[in-house]
């Protein structure tokens, strides 16, 4: 007798045989037909990044209101650096150009108009109201002035502003003059040189029917710099100021230099991070004129964090 027709002859034979072939069959299609687990662990994985991913650049980048786009350098950059000895200065301006020609934001030669000042002042206020006295067209007021006093009033350590228009051109001395008067020390004592203009190899970038930053003011406390070294320094300035970024922003889980005056972070980045480079290049790889830009930067940056080694 066959092993078949042994099963037969027993009691419910028929239903047991078809139970154990459909099992077989289970068991030998199931793995073909359904996912691999490392497949779904991966899916997993790249969708909470994505979720990360966009609270980080929603949290970060300053959206654009109704009908309007979002705001970045479209013509060269052309920093200028005061406050600081010229070794630090000349680190300073290597560290941005670098930071900035990575990212493709369009660059000024070494000989330029200056259109975005990078000044350490030992009193802030001080030197910004000087500033404002002398030159009234320093800052945009189209919506009143309520947010210029706030911005030299407050106490942040790092504080920057971001202009539609450009700021008059040939400051160097005017700033050194300022920088001294707000201490109360006169010409005289202003010791520290200015940077300004970028290394070669700018590129240049026009567009039209967008909104373009013409002029950036960063103004640095030095009272509130002990314990930073200027490398962290030179990546903020950098990041917050080739970019809209939203002031006191809470980048949340992600790592990102933008924690580096958070009092709820003990061990702040030593530069920029990856999440930081994928969103400055994100913010200069995207369409400006798309309305849905802000969509295409989380997407972008989503997709460089994956390409990356590790993010």
């Amino acid at each position: 007798m066959t092993q078949q027709a042994a099963l037969k002859s027993l009691p419910g034979s028929r239903r047991c045989w078809r139970a154990a072939i459909a099992l077989l069959s289970f068991h030998l299609l199931g793995p073909a037909l359904a996912d691999p687990p490392e497949t779904v662990t991966i899916e997993a994985q790249r969708e909470q990044l994505r979720r990360d991913v966009n609270q980080f650049v929603r949290a970060t980048i300053v959206s654009p209101h109704t009908g309007e786009s979002l705001l970045r350098w479209d013509s060269p950059v052309c920093p200028l650096v005061a406050g600081l000895t010229r070794d630090q200065g000349e680190f300073l301006l290597g560290r941005l150009s670098a930071i900035a020609r990575a990212a493709n934001v369009p660059l000024a030669g070494e000989h330029c108009r200056a259109n975005l000042y990078v000044i350490v002042a030992r009193n802030p206020s001080g030197f910004l109201s000087l500033w404002w006295d002398h030159d009234q067209r320093l800052f945009n007021t189209d919506h009143g002035i309520g947010g210029v006093k706030s911005f030299i009033e407050t106490d942040r350590p790092v504080r920057v502003w971001y202009n539609y228009m450009a700021v008059d051109a040939d400051l160097s001395t005017e700033i050194q003059t300022m920088l001294a008067q707000s201490v109360g020390i006169g010409q005289r004592g202003a010791s520290y040189p200015i940077h300004s203009g970028m290394p070669p190899l700018g590129s240049r970038l026009t567009y039209f029917d967008v909104r373009a930053i013409a002029s950036v003011i960063v103004v640095i406390d030095a009272q509130q710099l002990a314990k930073l070294n200027l490398g962290q320094l030179a990546d903020y300035v950098s990041l917050r100021s080739l970019a809209e970024i939203k002031a006191d922003t809470d980048p949340g889980e992600a790592p990102s230099i933008l924690k580096l005056f958070s009092q709820q972070n003990n061990s702040p980045p030593q530069g920029l991070t990856a999440w930081d480079r994928a969103l400055l290049h994100a913010v200069y790889s995207t369409n400006q004129k798309e309305r849905i830009q802000l969509s295409e930067i989380e997407t972008a940056t989503l997709n460089q964090l994956v390409a990356a080694p590790a993010h």
